[in-house]
């Protein structure tokens, strides 16, 4: 059957208007400042109107030089006026297609489009101006290429042969089928022999609306839980400033109480609370438009997310191509009883996982009562609950390196101090009780480090969490692993120890400080899991 993403289509005509307001566009309206500056009315009549023209025009012709369609399996996009480029993208490794609408978009009813994919860190793919009927059937026949033929779990490339068994010999699981529609790689299979040419894949389904129909809502966030949110998850900059506006306050109140003024304390004070006040309004009013009506709704291939006011965006998280599924909790989000979930999907970034927000599905400050619902979609029913410590010397090196030695360095520079006559007594001696403060908070830290820092790896599931005030858990299914490396320091030669890091397609994680024949048998036994699992790894 023949669709409209059969042929090569331009995106609605109002990317032309779209395209007026990016980067480019505006950069060719300098010229039109630079003349109204001069106040030279002759020459701005001239230059206004070609200048306006030549945006316009620009616009106009990105848009006709702009077409997109599906080929063989494959969306292909081709832009450009003098440098042309084509895009071509697998259905079948499209990881989400994420949609965003501007107030541009909304006026009109269109969608800003990201296609993201397993082969890059950002978005691959981009257009400004897409109707809600090609969205749906995008989406539709990319989910059709999934079940045509979902990816195998890795297996030789690994590296890895099994164990043998107790009475000799070695494990020889059967691998999985391979998809439907394809053949076997030459020289493998029980058809290695045979020329029979491989089925033609079917046609994919167009079943986008049903899933429409399908789908249930698994929470929404009120205005109370965006007030919480915004509490609960401040940026780094409203940290600043709330500081900042604070010392403020506290300096006036201070300058004040020296002076003997109690109006000039109050003043103060109540300056700090009214600043401190409009910084959390705007910072709540900004939470308030970023996450408007923030939904998750759950469906047979996933997870998908609709938040924004004047911005409104939808992601996508599909069930397979999740990787791993990530908890944190900051103070104030337990004090509210809220947990943030991370569902990083293939991607090819380093391994970090601030490295791969292209591919990441979030859901802020859900309820803890919610968070459940949406990690059992892409994890088996029963995970463990990690139990497990890691070495317990690792507090003597932290009270080391973060207590003893820098307290030697305090108490040396104190010392030196002592002999000087110009510097008072007192000095010195605040600097030695900073010294074994310090030691004492270091210990304590490394206790607390180290009782708070737990792993368990039990029914193919991977589990790891750490911290005390800030808590985050990451929850993996073994099949998931792409590579496994054992790392090992001089201090961890020593002792007997070493860390062992996790490589999936969307990034990695580790479990540090346990011994290395832990470590080892951890390997052995995840690898030999992924080599008979027979589940698809994405």
């Amino acid at each position: 059957m023949t669709t409209s993403l059969d042929r090569p289509q331009r995106q609605s005509p109002i990317a032309i208007i779209a395209g007026l307001f990016n980067l480019n566009a505006l950069q060719g309206l300098i010229p039109i400042f630079f003349v109204a500056g001069t106040g030279n009315r002759a020459l701005a009549a001239i230059v206004l109107p070609l200048a306006l023209l030549a945006v316009i025009g620009l616009s106009t012709l990105t848009w006709t030089r702009t077409t997109f369609w599906i080929e063989n399996e494959e969306l292909i996009l081709e832009k450009g006026v003098l440098n042309r480029s084509r895009t071509q993208i697998p259905l079948d490794r499209i990881q989400q297609i994420g949609t965003e609408q501007g107030l541009i978009q909304q006026i009109f009813n269109v969608r800003r489009v990201q296609v993201d994919s397993a082969g890059s860190v950002s978005s691959e793919l981009a257009l400004s101006a897409i109707t809600d009927e090609v969205v749906a059937e995008l989406r539709a026949r990319v989910v059709g290429a999934d079940r045509v033929g979902e990816a195998a779990p890795p297996t030789a490339a690994l590296g890895y042969s099994p164990p043998p068994l107790p009475g000799g010999g070695t494990t020889t699981a059967p691998l999985p089928p391979y998809p439907a529609g394809l053949a076997p790689p030459p020289g493998t299979g029980p058809t290695a022999d045979s020329t029979t040419a491989p089925a033609p894949r079917p046609p994919a389904p167009l079943a986008h609306a049903a899933a429409e129909d399908r789908r249930t809502m698994v929470m929404r966030h009120e205005f109370r839980d965006l007030v919480e949110l915004a509490i609960a998850r401040p940026s780094t900059q409203t940290v600043f400033g709330l500081l900042a506006l604070s010392g403020f306050g506290i300096g006036g109140a201070v300058e004040g109480f020296l002076k003997e003024s109690i109006t000039g304390v109050v003043a103060a004070v109540i300056f700090a609370v009214l600043a401190i006040a409009a910084v959390i309004a705007v910072l709540i009013i900004g939470t308030m438009l970023r996450e408007f009506q923030l939904t998750v709704w759950r469906s047979d291939d996933g997870l998908r997310l609709t938040a924004g006011l004047l911005n409104k965006r939808e992601r996508i998280a599909r069930t397979q191509r999740v990787q791993f599924v990530r908890h944190k909790q900051n103070l104030m989000e337990r004090l509210f009883d809220r947990t943030s979930v991370y569902l990083p999907q293939a991607s090819a970034g380093t391994g970090d996982l601030e490295g791969i927000a292209a591919q990441q599905f979030t859901v802020p400050a859900a309820h803890n009562s919610k968070v459940d619902e949406v990690s059992d979609l892409f994890l088996p029913a029963s995970r463990p609950v990690p139990s497990q410590h890691i070495d317990r010397r690792i507090i003597g090196r932290l009270t080391l390196l973060e207590g003893i030695i820098p307290a030697c360095i305090i108490i040396v520079v104190g010392g030196v101090l002592l002999t000087l006559d110009d510097v008072p007594t007192w000095v010195s001696l605040m600097l030695f009780a900073a010294a074994v403060l310090i030691v004492v908070q270091a210990r304590i830290s490394a206790v607390i480090h180290h009782r708070n820092y737990l792993w368990d790896v039990d029914n193919n599931v991977v589990t790891v969490q750490r911290g005390w005030l800030n808590v985050e858990r990451t929850v993996a299914a073994t099949r998931k692993v792409q590579s496994i490396h054992i790392r090992q320091g001089l201090w961890h030669r020593r002792k007997g120890l070493a860390k062992i890091e996790f490589g999936t397609a969307g990034g990695s994680f580790e479990i540090a400080n346990i011994p290395v024949e832990t470590a080892r048998q951890l390997r052995d036994d995840i690898l030999f899991d992924v080599e008979t699992d027979s589940g698809a790894w994405m």
